[in-house]
């Protein structure tokens, strides 16, 4: 089943980040012709300035689609095109309300599994200006998501996206986030995430301390 297409890749250089002089990020990806080279940690070329939060297996490609860049451009009265949002792979279909966590993606030869919610942070905002940009993109659950690359390969635009396998569709990307970022969940629910051999390692404290406080409202 196709799920998206993929409008246009991306990759990023270190670069002053605008908003916070001194600071450099690569949330500023450029579009890349013709087909490119994507790795277990990412595509050629690509660069994660702050290795605590970016890249690694389970970060090694962002993906965003043009659904939202366009809500963004209407609710802010700017321009941003595609890639500025920090995205490698900029997305027709793929909403972060329709794809699920450990979802198995065909991309050509190239097999890429969904692995978590992107968690944005202030960079997105300052590279903008917008100093909130980040803090909407997550209450309005279009932050864009993570994958892992299960199988190397190329990566080009116009690349259907085929869906292989859907193991959990119970966890979209906003389901995912209507749990870390939403009323203190149920017991179960954080389990559920917390057992889900997909889901990004890194998100395995902010589970902790939620089931610390679902515990304990469970026993007042």
């Amino acid at each position: 089943m196709i799920i998206g297409r993929i409008l246009s890749v991306h990759v990023g250089k270190a670069a002053e980040l605008r908003g916070k002089p001194g600071k450099k990020s690569a949330i500023d990806k450029r579009p890349v012709q013709g087909a490119v080279a994507l790795g277990r940690f990412g595509f050629e070329g690509d660069v994660q300035v702050d290795r605590r939060y970016h890249g690694g297996p389970f970060k090694a490609v962002c993906a965003y689609c043009s659904h939202n860049h366009r809500y963004w451009e209407e609710s802010y009265g700017v321009t941003m095109p595609p890639g500025s949002f920090g995205e490698n792979i900029h997305l027709e279909g793929g909403d972060d309300g329709e794809v699920c966590l450990g979802d198995l993606i065909g991309v050509g030869d190239v097999r890429l599994r969904i692995s978590g919610p992107r968690g944005p942070c202030s960079n997105l905002g300052a590279h903008w200006g917008l100093k909130d940009l980040h803090l909407r993109a997550k209450k309005e659950r279009k932050t864009g998501y993570y994958l892992s690359v299960e199988e190397q390969g190329v990566v080009e635009a116009g690349t259907d996206l085929v869906l292989l396998d859907r193991p959990h569709p119970e966890w979209t990307i906003t389901s995912i986030w209507n749990v870390l970022d939403g009323p203190v969940p149920s017991v179960e629910e954080i389990r559920s995430l917390q057992e889900n051999p997909f889901l990004d390692e890194d998100w395995a404290p902010n589970l902790r301390s939620l089931l610390r406080r679902a515990d304990k409202n469970a026993a007042t």
